[in-house]
């Protein structure tokens, strides 16, 4: 009976889609989002806030640890899957947003991003609106659910940039090599011989020298990352921000607040973010790790992904630049060659 309904049947039953909670189920969701190459040049960010159910996923694979369930119970109590998984400190940021295939955005991406790639004052516009997100002003005083302010999104379909979950970003304190507040002098790091920015350096917490370099090699230096401040987009507990206008390079208080990585809040959250290289570079990971397998719905959202007008043509530019291997011996892999050719 039912081979006969399908022989009949004028149109193929349509596949069943990847959640977006499943790893390769984000690809769905990433916008393209363009920039001139004295930018920075084009990136991905995700549509949406990371969800609580997008986390669960990530807890429930290898790369997780026993922690990160414990903390994320503690700040996550509601179980909404549809609400921004929060009180993530800047390791568990970091490595969730690694699972997803990405990074955490940059603050200069953030920022071209909610200001309509420079256009305007906010994601939507100029106008502040206190309705269109969930920010001080609209007095909710907890998240809301990612992608419910249908008015407040960026043009491109990027939901949330102001308000409701607070996101890190990679991006180090703007003045932690300014001379001002860190290093506590008043001509910058970029001015000074490097004998004095090494010695300068070495009074931080945050960095320390790279010992036994070559004198004329100074400073190279290792970054301890615990105690590297972080700018963090913030959240529903800040006001509308006041962007100027096409100037990228303008951080105000009201856009950021920053935070020691081992921070968490219970309003902090994580955005996920990625440029084509370091896309390319998490899927040929993935296919490199043979205890990771692919089921045929994840081949299917990456060859959907891989096709797009928009995401395509950036995805080949960096498949042509890189090195592939001699024979494709993943599944993976194998979806790349026949999408863009050896």
């Amino acid at each position: 009976m039912l081979a006969a309904v399908w022989a009949c049947s004028a149109e193929r039953p349509r596949e069943e889609a990847l959640p977006r909670f499943e790893r390769f189920g984000i690809l769905r969701d990433l916008v393209v989002v363009s920039r001139p190459a004295r930018l920075g040049g084009p990136f991905f960010i995700d549509r949406f806030e990371s969800t609580r159910a997008d986390f669960e996923r990530w807890l429930a694979t290898r790369g997780a640890r026993e922690s990160d369930r414990r903390s994320y119970l503690d700040w996550n109590r509601s179980g909404e899957p549809e609400l921004p998984v929060v009180g993530l400190d800047f390791d568990t940021a970091q490595r969730f947003a690694r699972w997803r295939l990405g990074r955490l955005p940059r603050l200069d991406e953030w920022r071209w991003v909610a200001s309509a790639n420079g256009r305007h004052r906010l994601p939507w516009g100029d106008a502040p609106r206190s309705t269109w997100a969930n920010v001080a002003e609209l007095g909710l005083h907890d998240v809301s659910p990612v992608g419910a302010f249908e008015s407040g999104r960026e043009s491109g379909g990027v939901y949330d940039l102001v308000g409701n979950a607070a996101e890190w970003t990679l991006s180090p304190s703007p003045d932690w090599t300014s001379g001002t507040s860190i290093i506590g002098a008043e001509t910058t790091l970029a001015l000074r011989p490097l004998t004095e920015c090494e010695r300068l350096l070495s009074r931080q917490a945050a960095v320390m020298p790279w010992r036994g370099v070559p004198q004329p090699l100074l400073p190279l230096i290792a970054i301890d990352a615990w105690n590297l401040p972080r700018a963090v987009v913030r959240g529903l507990d800040a006001g509308l921000p006041e962007a100027r206008r096409g100037d990228q390079a303008q951080v105000l208080e009201t856009d950021i607040e920053l935070r020691m990585p081992r921070d968490r809040r219970w309003v902090l959250g994580v955005r996920v973010a990625a440029d084509p290289r370091g896309l390319l570079a998490a899927l040929r990971a993935v296919a490199a790790d043979a205890n990771e397998l692919q089921d045929e719905r994840s081949l299917r959202a990456l060859r959907s992904f891989l096709e797009r007008s928009d995401a395509g043509p950036l995805m080949r530019e960096a498949w042509l630049q890189g090195a592939r291997p001699s024979a494709a011996a993943t599944s993976i892999e194998r979806v790349l060659e026949e999408v863009f050719g050896r």
